[in-house]
């Protein structure tokens, strides 16, 4: 769509390469999610909700501060999923796309909801 691409602090790209950013993450973060193992989210009890540390960046300010542990991507640890997070702040720099920072957050640091 050509208001995205006028958007994006980037040169734009060719008509053919003008697809959304949601599906390129999606192709890039396919396999990792793909591996997390089945049933990991049925088991009560194998996650745990913990809050969003204040270093990772790339989920501050969305409106929560709990996530769930494991994540989407199977990190274990919050410590894990920050230092992984930190590798997707360049691209946000670039503001292609308005929901690539929830997108993402939605797979580091996905909502935790008491039960």
């Amino acid at each position: 769509n050509q208001s995205t691409l006028t958007s994006c602090k980037v040169p734009p790209s060719p008509r053919w390469a003008s697809g959304s950013v949601s599906a390129l993450l999606l192709l890039l973060l396919g396999p990792g999610i793909g591996a997390v193992p089945s049933g990991l989210w049925e088991h009560q009890g194998s996650s745990r909700c913990v809050p969003i540390p204040s270093n990772m960046a790339l989920c501050q300010g969305l409106g929560y501060n709990s996530m769930r542990m494991p994540n989407l991507l199977g990190h274990e640890s919050p410590a894990e999923a920050v230092q992984q997070s930190t590798s997707w702040l360049p691209l946000l720099a670039r503001e292609c796309h308005p929901h690539a920072r929830i997108f993402l957050c939605s797979l580091f640091a996905p909502v935790c909801l008491e039960r």
